[in-house]
């Protein structure tokens, strides 16, 4: 699990009564289980936080099965195991890619290439083209908008920046529905290398982003209606005032922030 720059323990307080957090297969597993209705033991196999590759464990939800595997294919610069996470895969309802980079403090994240690594973007093909119709989900560690090349394609992405200790349990809500994801976008997410700008300006529409200033997606939807200013045209003047009225409803099925 990828962690900020600093975190208490860093800061030498280990003694304090917080935890380390977990990794997003970790908080999976952890999440399925107080969800799950069975008051039967888990039968969940705890993954190992040793050198291992690849676990799996069960817990039961609403009277169904679920099945969680963990496959290291890559590390952020290694190929790892990109068959066992392909072959994994094949027998997927859904695949969950964790990409990004290192977590790192001031001045020791300057990198060359704004591109994922090619290792990450192997795997993401590699899965792809062996399962073309399995959806799959990128989750996206970073400090800053990476290029996504071919992982654009992902059927759902979540950028998850260096969200810190408890960052697998955060995420592992947001990928089983228990948290509705509210976040904007601030800044223009870039398709190019040299598309540099990171804030909206009408000359940078030349160079259209993979996503827009402000851009960011939940589980239900919302209307904006009646839009109205408080004046027909923008006056030039320093002391300018002008007032911006919307009508904002939730169109949707489920709860959600906007």
């Amino acid at each position: 699990m990828q962690c900020g720059a600093m975190t208490l323990h860093d800061a030498g307080a280990p003694s304090l009564d917080i935890p380390f957090g977990s990794s997003v297969y970790d908080a999976l597993l952890e999440l399925l289980s107080e969800l799950s209705s069975s008051s039967s033991p888990s039968s969940s196999s705890s993954p190992s936080r040793s050198s291992s590759s690849s676990s799996r464990g069960w817990e039961k939800r609403e009277g169904v099965e679920v099945m969680v595997q963990y496959v290291q294919g890559v590390s952020v610069e290694e190929v790892i195991d990109i068959e066992g996470a392909v072959e994994a895969a094949r027998e997927a309802d859904v695949v969950v890619v964790c990409v990004g980079e290192e977590p790192s403090g001031p001045g020791s994240g300057e990198v060359d290439s704004l591109s994922l690594s090619s290792p990450q973007i192997a795997l993401y093909d590699a899965l792809r083209s062996s399962s073309p119709s399995l959806p799959i989900v990128s989750v996206l560690f970073q400090a800053r908008p990476r290029l996504l090349h071919s992982l654009a394609s992902s059927d759902a992405i979540l950028l998850a920046f260096l969200p810190g200790p408890q960052g697998g349990r955060a995420v592992a809500e947001v990928l089983l529905g228990v948290t509705n994801p509210s976040g904007k976008l601030p800044y223009r997410y870039p398709q190019y290398e040299n598309d540099q700008l990171p804030y909206y300006d009408p000359s940078s529409d030349l160079i259209a982003p993979l996503y827009p200033f402000g851009h960011g997606l939940s589980f239900t939807s919302f209307c904006y209606l009646s839009l109205s200013l408080s004046s027909p045209s923008l006056p030039i003047s320093f002391d300018l005032s002008l007032s911006v009225s919307v009508s904002l409803s939730n169109c949707g099925s489920r709860d959600g922030a906007e």
